[in-house]
């Protein structure tokens, strides 16, 4: 790999981590990335968006908040952590993203209003992953979304969050399908 910016590219009074590259429509590049609650004095983390240059190199505009970690009705803490992308088949844009419920990490699912990254953004009630709605032991999260060769869509996140007994934190794979321009985690 080799650096291609002078640096980091979010504002430098800001706590910034998990970036995520989203290309929209018109081909414009945008960076989705977490305000973390480490700096704000409410310490609740917010998710916020600018647009880059084509070289990805630099923002080209001021970003955007996008919204509180504390606006999700499923969320206990100010944490917005590891968002990811993706457009329904209908075109609705939805991102997944975690925070901690009351039953671990999880990944939630927020629907932009108008499809735009910079637009309002509606949290779901249902969460795409919770260990309590899977049946499953260990609570995870900082998700995203793949296609196997077959085109099965799945939910690749890190589990448990920190580590449980024996079980280390590692990857895990969940099926999930596109159902209604709404993702469905497939327990």
């Amino acid at each position: 790999f080799v650096q291609i910016s002078d640096g980091h590219f979010t504002p430098h009074d800001w706590d910034c981590i998990d970036a995520t590259l989203y290309i929209d429509e018109d081909g414009q590049p945008w960076s989705i990335f977490v305000h973390e609650w480490t700096c704000r004095p409410d310490h609740v983390g917010l998710m916020s968006v600018a647009k880059m240059s084509d070289d990805l190199t630099h923002l080209v505009s001021e970003p955007v908040d996008l919204f509180r970690a504390d606006d999700a009705p499923w969320a206990t803490a100010g944490v917005t952590d590891g968002c990811f992308m993706y457009r329904t088949q209908g075109g609705k844009l939805l991102m997944i993203w975690s925070n901690f419920a009351e039953d671990g990490y999880a990944v939630g699912i927020a629907e932009s209003e108008d499809g735009r990254p910079d637009g309002k953004w509606l949290q779901r009630e249902k969460r795409l992953y919770g260990k309590t709605d899977a049946g499953y032991p260990f609570d995870g999260g900082h998700g995203m979304l793949f296609a196997d060769t077959d085109g099965q869509l799945y939910l690749s996140m890190h589990s448990p969050n920190t580590p449980v007994g024996e079980r280390d934190t590692t990857m895990v794979f969940l099926s999930v399908k596109e159902q209604d321009d709404d993702l469905v985690a497939e327990y």
